[in-house]
């Protein structure tokens, strides 16, 4: 996976393959929230793994930048 081998997060998000097919399919979602506990590289692909597929960004805790 070229996610492995990344050094940043725009690196890691460039490297996303969003036009191969989905490893399952299923009917329901799994959301998660991203803040300042999910901010890292390494915890977005544990999320990811664990089979979350919509995420929602929470800007509650400091700046939008």
């Amino acid at each position: 996976m070229a996610a492995d081998y990344t050094t940043s997060k725009l690196d890691w998000v460039s490297k996303m393959d969003i036009a191969s097919p989905p490893e399952a399919v299923r009917k329901t979602s799994i959301i998660a929230t991203i803040g300042p506990g999910t901010n890292s590289v390494d915890m977005m692909r544990k999320l990811r793994e664990a089979g979350v597929n919509i995420v929602r960004l929470n800007f509650s805790h400091g700046s939008y930048e």
